[in-house]
């Protein structure tokens, strides 16, 4: 399906968006290191390599100032190596949110907001909590803003995780994909708002378009994963008191 594979094809994504007016961030195809050199120049030396097609934080180079040009150049002509066509983006530095939604005929039947906790150099996520402290006209122009990108990707039914960033210039789209959080967000979902996405999606898959999610209000939920050191680790002490 076209509007799949606008999910999970970056470079069409961000197409997509730029037609509806949704995509301010400055991008371009590169295929070999002098390209993304320039894009680099261009763009103040902010900038974000990607594959295309790629998941998981796999195979993304973050350039933050010039030297980080030299300092990655090994690394960036082995991902140009590998994967060919890749994304050069404008780095876009602000406040990682992600949106976990449920829609049902282009109408968001559930919404919340999961806080990020990223890890430098690379904004590794490493916790999640749900639901983000937001002011309510934040969060009201976040879900009009998710609304938006959704129905100009052509995304209509089904769970959606929408990776966004927010700064003082408004919101910025990072990705989105048609399928739950990972990271044990679909847990916390349970714990915060006593909404099961996956259930709810079945309900109206089925043909019952009465359903209706009703989230508990008043709790919220987050995990934190551990990142110690590299290195070589022959025992962990400590469990059993934990």
């Amino acid at each position: 399906m076209e509007e799949v594979e606008a999910t999970v094809d970056k470079l069409k994504m961000r197409m997509k968006l730029t037609a509806k007016g949704l995509s301010h961030a400055k991008y371009c195809e590169v295929t070999n290191y002098d390209q993304f050199e320039c894009f680099c120049f261009q763009n103040g030396y902010k900038a974000v390599l990607k594959d295309t097609q790629g998941s998981g934080k796999v195979g993304i180079n973050i350039i933050r100032e010039k030297r980080d040009l030299e300092k990655y150049k090994a690394e960036i002509e082995n991902n140009l190596g590998k994967y060919g066509t890749m994304l050069a983006e404008e780095f876009i530095d602000g406040t990682e949110y992600s949106v976990e939604t449920v829609s049902w005929d282009a109408e968001i039947k559930f919404s919340t907001v999961t806080k990020k906790i990223t890890q430098l150099p690379y904004n590794i996520e490493t916790g999640h909590i749900i639901p983000a402290a937001l002011q309510p006209a934040l969060k009201k122009q976040m879900a009009e803003f998710i609304s938006a990108c959704l129905n100009a990707l052509g995304i209509k039914y089904g769970v959606c995780h929408t990776e966004i960033i927010h700064t003082k210039d408004g919101f910025y789209l990072v990705e989105t994909h048609v399928r739950p959080g990972g990271d044990g967000i679909c847990d916390l979902l349970l714990y915060a708002h006593d909404v099961d996405v996956i259930r709810a999606s079945c309900n109206y898959s089925r043909g019952d378009h009465a359903y209706k999610i009703t989230p508990k209000e008043g709790w919220s939920a987050g995990i934190k994963f551990l990142t110690p050191p590299e290195g070589k680790y022959e025992r962990i002490d400590g469990v059993d008191a934990v």
